[in-house]
């Protein structure tokens, strides 16, 4: 999966801050993702992607406001998909 693969080619980078899994919340439309640890800055980007079959209609899905403790990721569909997602600082 896309985790495992991460951890495995990826995050030996200087410039990989974060990992983790969601699942969507289709009640509001937005996920809050909240860091273990305060970034020192929010110059940093998101990759995220489903990790799983959307078991409905998953529409659009984004990064919104973007702070040193987290972000928002917004899913326009129905959808209760997982995702995965990464978070690269910008140098």
């Amino acid at each position: 999966n896309f985790s495992t693969w991460l951890s495995t080619h990826v995050l030996k980078s200087a410039f990989v801050v974060g990992t983790g899994s969601f699942n969507a919340n289709t009640s509001t439309g937005v996920t809050a993702i909240t860091f273990a640890t305060a970034l020192a800055d929010a110059n940093y980007d998101v990759l995220i992607m489903p990790s799983a079959a959307p078991g409905g209609y998953l529409g659009e899905w984004y990064v919104t406001d973007k702070a040193t403790t987290g972000f928002n990721v917004t899913i326009t569909g129905t959808a209760t998909t997982a995702f995965d997602y990464l978070v690269i600082k910008n140098q």
